[in-house]
């Protein structure tokens, strides 16, 4: 992958580092993803790696100190993520995960951290995510603060209309298409796999759920809905936007000075 900035990473760090980060009332940022088919062209980690990589980015404008991500997410699902039936596509069941991320924040805020915030970069984790922020908290609730970011919570209708114009399907069908395609392009192109990109889709759209699901609302080749039209350019944009807003938020609830 490409060079992170610089920042402060937990993993890096020695106990005196993080007693004085900790002291001086910087935040720790969790980035959470999964392991998960991403079409014949993105890696199974595509998620952790947005994640990760807006995580360092944003600590490069701010100060906060990075974990390492969590790559092990929810179980993938059929409209959403395509499915475990991929070979890869390894996972939790949400409240396992929800009990592993309450437990580590738990232990940052049991060490003195009292700013966390949580960056999800898996659509399947962000009920499991929310629910352990909300037990981790509660016993810190008068002295510590909590934040769940889903990155894609972060592109509104505006920044979908200036850059991709009337084309873009939703964020329904964007698995392995448009958006995660064009990030990864634009800050880790090694991991792309260009020429396998395509356009992806199901024979039936449906808004509910079906078990055991059937085959003509699943994903052939796993992608939700095109990655043809996916570029470097429109993933620096798109990751220019996250991080000036992520940065935002952690300005807003996690001040400095």
């Amino acid at each position: 992958m490409a060079s992170q900035p610089t920042s402060l990473r937990l993993e890096r760090m020695t106990s005196p580092e993080v007693r004085a980060e900790i002291e001086a009332g910087t935040p720790i940022l969790l980035p959470v993803g999964a392991i998960e088919q991403h079409g014949p062209h993105l890696p199974l980690g595509t998620d952790g790696f947005i994640a990760e990589h807006i995580a360092a980015q944003t600590a490069a404008v701010r100060r906060l100190i990075v974990a390492p991500p969590m790559f092990y997410g929810a179980y993938s699902r059929p409209r959403s993520g395509g499915g475990r039936h991929f070979p890869g596509s390894v996972g939790l069941p949400g409240r396992v995960l929800e009990q592993v991320v309450r437990l580590v924040v738990e232990d940052f805020l049991r060490q003195g951290f009292r700013r966390v915030a949580i960056l999800n970069g898996h659509f399947e984790n962000a009920w499991s995510l929310l629910e352990a922020a909300e037990q981790a908290i509660k016993p810190y609730h008068e002295t510590s603060k909590v934040l769940l970011v889903n990155w894609w919570d972060q592109v509104g209708p505006d920044d979908v209309k200036r850059i991709f114009g009337d084309a873009f399907p939703g964020w329904a069908t964007e698995h392995a298409s448009i958006t995660e395609t064009s990030m990864l392009e634009a800050f880790a192109p090694e991991l792309v796999r260009t020429e396998r990109k395509a356009a992806g889709g199901a024979e039936r759209v449906i808004t509910y759920d079906v078990f055991p699901a059937p085959d003509d609302i699943l994903w052939p080749n796993g992608i939700g809905f095109s990655a043809l039209e996916a570029n470097a350019d429109t993933g620096k944009a798109l990751l220019g936007i996250l991080i000036d807003r992520i940065t935002a938020i952690l300005a807003h609830e996690f001040p400095e000075g």
